[in-house]
């Protein structure tokens, strides 16, 4: 996949799908992960929100984002919401955590984050993923630290 996306050959399968329910499902999905770490997580998501996107990317992207919230927010809480502004949507996960030294922060979307995928286990690639499946359906991701401690990637997708 990371040679797809290097290669610039990533093929999306866009179609009429609810971003809401996307979310709600990645949620059940990762609640024993999050039970086992610690975590509660809360999702905040409207009943519907429609748009025409890559499904199982759009689940991808949840996924990475809310996983690397349960790893890294140290326990707590990790808030998910889904925000419409106009014609966009923004996905936020936000966890209670330390937060991200800003010398980690400017590279956590870069490819083979060495930093961070030594102290996960990883192969530092999920978020350099989530960010370059955004791209190619229009959105952008950022990630910023909360003043009260805490990470929080988000960014917007056009519907």
């Amino acid at each position: 996949e990371v040679a797809q996306l290097r290669d610039g050959k990533l093929e999306l399968e866009l179609a009429r799908c609810d971003f809401a329910s996307i979310v709600r499902d990645v949620v059940a999905q990762l609640a024993r992960q999050a039970t086992a770490g610690g975590v509660e997580l809360i999702a905040n998501v409207p009943a519907q929100v429609m748009g025409v996107w890559d499904r199982v990317r759009l689940a991808q992207i949840t996924t990475s984002l809310v996983t690397n919230a349960i790893r890294y927010g140290v326990g707590g809480e990790v808030e998910i919401a889904l925000a419409l502004h106009g014609d966009e949507v923004e996905l936020s996960v936000r966890d209670h955590g330390p937060g991200i030294s800003l010398t980690e922060l400017a590279g956590i979307f870069d490819r083979f984050d060495h930093r961070r995928s030594r102290t996960s286990g990883g192969f530092g690639v999920g978020l350099f993923i989530a960010k370059t499946l955004a791209t190619a359906m229009g959105g952008e991701i950022h990630a910023t630290n909360a003043a009260d401690g805490g990470a929080r990637p988000h960014g917007p997708l056009a519907e």
